[in-house]
């Protein structure tokens, strides 16, 4: 009855720690994560010229040189 209560106890603390870890590593991993940036080209599905002055889904206008740019924050 000892040994099996004994085992129980290391697996508890075996599991305590392991769900620490994962935590601990899930938090850093939020807090340390860098912007993500997004670019791209609008251009005409017909031909592929490039279109100047369009409005992206996100609400960005693609500048004089046809693209976009966005930084995405976690």
């Amino acid at each position: 009855m000892g040994k099996n209560l004994m085992e129980r106890c290391t697996r508890l603390r075996l599991f305590r720690t392991a769900l620490f870890a994962l935590l601990l590593i899930t938090g850093m991993a939020t807090v340390s994560a860098a912007p993500l940036t997004v670019s791209g080209t609008v251009t005409q599905a017909s031909d592929g010229e490039p279109l100047i002055g369009v409005s992206t889904n996100q609400g960005h206008v693609t500048g004089y040189d046809d693209r976009y740019r966005r930084q995405l924050y976690p």
